[in-house]
């Protein structure tokens, strides 16, 4: 994916595979469970979110806080339930971001989330993801970080932080086999 911080998901089919058109701007994809894919998305603060159902790897989605408050996650499950995939069978895994006490913004940016993801000039991204994809239809139980909350990238140098001031980005994929 070439990511551009916005809610553009990409639909693959059978039909797509060997063709070069993931060159186009979006934050997002979404397949058939059924095909054999790798999906991967590049971060250095916002989350990486892969989706799945017990049939299979579904998507891949690439969401800061533009992608979120422009409503990446709700239209996720839009595009999921087009598919014929059922809103409440999707589970989330969510990579390392940056955590909420370190992720300070602006009013503007606060304005656009519910108060349950933003406070106190920090946004907690999951939380805003969470929130999200709850109120389209996702099954709360099923929305989960990949790793503890000691994963936050501006805190632990194991990881990317654009925030502290690191130009290169981390890779996250999930195969499907």
């Amino acid at each position: 994916m070439e990511q551009v911080h916005s809610s553009q998901i990409l639909r693959l089919t059978l039909n797509d595979a060997g063709k070069d058109i993931l060159a186009s701007g979006c934050d997002g994809v979404i397949f058939s469970p059924h095909l054999k894919v790798a999906a991967g998305v590049r971060t250095a603060d916002c989350l990486s979110i892969f989706a799945y159902t017990e049939k299979g790897l579904i998507g891949a989605i690439h969401a800061g806080w533009r992608s979120i408050a422009r409503g990446i996650g709700s239209r996720f499950l839009e595009m999921a339930a087009d598919c014929g995939i059922k809103r409440g069978d999707i589970f989330f895994r969510a990579g390392p971001a940056i955590c909420p006490s370190c992720y300070e913004v602006g009013t503007d940016v606060l304005e656009k989330f519910p108060c349950r993801a933003a406070e106190a000039g920090r946004l907690n991204l999951l939380k805003a993801f969470s929130i999200q994809v709850q109120a389209a239809g996702a099954d709360p139980k099923k929305i989960k970080p990949a790793l503890n909350e000691k994963s936050c990238t501006a805190e632990n140098d194991c990881f990317f932080s654009h925030r502290r001031g690191d130009g290169s980005r981390m890779l996250a994929f999930a195969i499907q086999h």
